[in-house]
C-alpha cells in the first residue's frame, strides 16, 4: 500500500497535481513515517506548496539517508527560501559532490553565492552551468546579470547576447541587455532598447525605472521624470523609484513636486532615508533653510565613538594593522568601481559575506555602539528618524582605501537607517592642512541637486580608532587630500530590513 501511495504521489508531483499528491502522501507517511523516499516526496510537496520550513524538516531526515543529489538539492532550495544561505550552500555543494555534471545545481549554487555577495564564486558557478548546458538560457542570463553586478558590462553583454540568441523573447534578458549598455556608457543604445521593450511590455515597472535612470544620465530630466512616474504608477509601493523620481525633480529645479513626492514616500515607508534627504534639499531650494537644519539635525545625530581594543588584542594599533592588512589584500577589492562614490581609491565588497577575519570583531563592536546610539539620540516626536528599527542589527561592512587626492562624492545610503565609518589608518597630516583635507563632511548634496542656495554643512576630523555613526539620510563626502599616504576606512550600513 505504501509503495502504491508513494508512486501515486510522485506521479502527481511530476504532473503538478498538488491536490492528488497531498491525498496520496498522507497515507504513505502514515504507513512509513521514517522511509527516506517517502520523506523526500513529502518534502518536495511542501516545497511546491510554499511551506519551506516543513520541507526542510522533512528533507533533513531524508537527504543524508538517500544519498541522492536531488534530495540535497531540494533541501538546498528549502534552506534558500528560509534565507539560511550558509546551510543552503552546504546542501548544494553536497548535491554537486554526488552529481557534478548537473548544470541546474551549479546554477542554484550560483544564486546562493550571489546572495551572500561572493560574486567571484557565483560567476564561477554560473560559467560552469553554461559550460555544462550551453543551450540553457537561464545560465547565460544569470551569468550576464552577475557580470553586471561585478562591474563588467562588456562581458555581461556578450553573455546576454548569447541568451537572446537562444530565446529572443526572454523579457529579463532584454532588460539586462539594456542595463549592460547603460553600464558601458552607451546611453543611446540603452534608451532605445528600453523603449523597444516597453513598447511591447508597458507593464514592466522596473524597465520604466531603468529608462528613467538612462534618460537622467543623458541629461533628459523631463523625460526621466515621466519615466519614473510611469514606474511609480505601476508599482506604487516601490520607494526606491519614488526616491529616484524625487531626485530627478530636484535636479530639474522642481522642489515643490519633489517635496510632495517625498511626503508620499514617507507616508508609505516611514523613516525612508532617500525621502528625508530629498525633503532637506527641497526645503533649501524653497528658501526654508531653518526647517532644513531642523530636519537634518546634524548637531544631534552625528556621533563619534572611540572603540576599545577587541578581545585578543593588546592595543587598538595592533587591531588596526590587522584590519588594514586584511582589507588591503581582499580579493574583492576594485579600483574606482562603477556606481560607487569613491574617486582615486579602491573599494571592497561586503566583508561579512565570506571569512570576515578581524572585520568580524569590528562588527561586534559596531553592534554594541549601535545599541548605545539608539539610547543616546533624542529627537522631536515629529522627526522621521529613525523610523522602524529592526531588532536584529544586520550589518554590511566594506573597506575604502584612498590614494593621494582620494575622495568620495556626496552620497547617502538608502538601504540603511544608520551608517558609519571606522578609521583604521590615516595620513599623519589629515586635518593639519587648510581646507579640511581628508575630513568627513555632512550636509552638502551632489552638484546636480544644488541650484545656488547654500546648504548647511558640518565637518568632522577623523581619528584612527574612532567610529562615526550617523543617519543614512545625511549626504556625506570625503574632502580630497593631497598627502601621499593612503587613507583606510571601513564603512558600515545597519540595514533597514533585518
Amino acid at each position: 500500500m505504501t509503495a502504491v501511495s508513494l508512486a501515486r504521489a510522485l506521479a502527481a508531483l511530476e504532473a503538478g497535481d498538488l491536490e492528488t499528491a497531498r491525498g496520496a502522501i498522507g497515507p504513505a507517511l502514515a504507513a512509513a513515517p521514517d522511509d527516506p523516499s517517502t520523506l523526500h516526496a513529502a518534502g518536495r510537496l511542501a516545497l511546491a506548496l510554499r511551506r519551506p520550513a516543513d520541507a526542510v524538516q522533512l528533507l533533513q531526515r531524508a537527504a543524508p539517508r538517500l544519498g541522492l543529489a536531488a534530495a540535497w538539492s531540494d533541501l538546498g532550495r528549502g534552506l534558500n527560501n528560509l534565507r539560511r544561505l550558509q546551510d543552503a550552500e552546504a546542501a548544494f555543494r553536497r548535491a554537486l559532490e554526488l552529481d557534478p555534471a548537473d548544470a541546474g545545481l551549479h546554477d542554484r549554487l550560483g544564486h546562493v553565492l550571489r546572495s551572500r555577495n561572493r560574486i567571484d564564486e557565483a560567476l564561477e558557478a554560473f560559467r560552469k552551468a553554461a559550460e555544462l548546458d550551453p543551450g540553457r538560457v537561464r545560465a547565460w542570463r544569470n551569468l550576464g546579470a552577475t557580470l553586471l553586478a561585478a562591474d563588467q558590462p562588456e562581458e555581461a553583454r556578450a553573455a546576454l547576447l548569447r541568451a537572446r540568441e537562444l530565446d529572443p523573447d526572454d523579457v529579463r534578458v532584454r532588460e539586462f541587455l539594456a542595463a549592460s549598455a547603460h553600464a558601458a556608457g552607451d546611453l543611446a543604445t540603452a534608451t532605445a532598447e528600453y523603449r523597444a521593450l516597453l513598447g511591447e511590455h508597458p507593464e514592466l515597472a522596473d524597465a520604466w525605472a531603468n529608462l528613467g535612470m538612462a534618460l537622467q544620465d543623458a541629461g533628459d530630466l523631463d523625460g526621466s521624470v515621466e519615466a519614473y512616474r510611469a514606474a511609480v504608477a505601476r508599482q506604487p509601493a516601490d520607494s526606491v523609484t519614488r526616491n529616484r523620481l524625487g531626485d530627478a525633480l530636484l535636479a530639474a529645479g522642481r522642489p515643490g513636486e519633489a517635496m510632495a513626492s517625498a511626503d508620499r514616500c514617507l507616508e508609505a515607508d516611514p523613516g525612508n532615508p532617500g525621502a528625508i534627504a530629498a525633503q532637506a534639499v527641497a526645503l533649501v531650494d524653497l528658501d526654508r533653510e531653518a526647517e532644513a537644519r531642523d530636519l537634518l539635525a546634524m548637531n544631534r545625530v552625528v556621533r563619534a565613538v572611540p572603540l576599545a581594543p577587541p578581545p585578543g588584542y593588546a592595543s587598538l594599533g595592533d587591531f588596526n594593522r590587522d584590519l588594514v592588512d586584511f582589507v588591503a589584500g581582499h580579493p574583492s577589492r576594485r579600483y574606482e568601481p562603477v556606481g560607487h562614490a569613491t574617486r582615486k581609491g579602491s573599494h571592497t565588497r561586503d566583508l561579512l559575506g565570506g571569512d570576515p577575519g578581524p572585520v568580524g570583531l569590528l562588527a561586534d563592536a559596531i553592534r554594541t555602539a549601535v545599541t548605545g546610539y539608539i539610547g543616546s539620540v533624542s529627537l522631536p516626536a515629529r522627526h522621521p528618524f529613525p523610523g522602524p528599527v529592526p531588532a536584529d542589527h544586520r550589518l554590511v561592512i566594506w573597506a575604502v582605501i584612498m590614494d593621494q587626492y582620494g575622495h568620495q562624492l556626496p552620497h547617502i545610503h538608502p538601504a540603511a537607517w544608520l551608517s558609519g565609518v571606522y578609521y583604521a589608518e590615516l595620513p599623519e597630516d589629515v586635518g593639519v592642512q587648510s581646507g579640511h583635507e581628508g575630513w568627513i563632511e555632512f550636509g552638502q548634496p551632489p552638484d546636480e541637486l544644488v541650484h545656488g542656495a547654500a546648504h548647511p554643512v558640518q565637518l568632522f576630523r577623523p581619528a584612527e580608532g574612532t567610529l562615526f555613526l550617523f543617519p543614512s539620510y545625511l549626504y556625506h563626502r570625503t574632502v580630497p587630500f593631497s598627502t601621499g599616504r593612503r587613507r583606510v576606512s571601513l564603512a558600515v550600513d545597519v540595514l533597514r530590513r533585518a
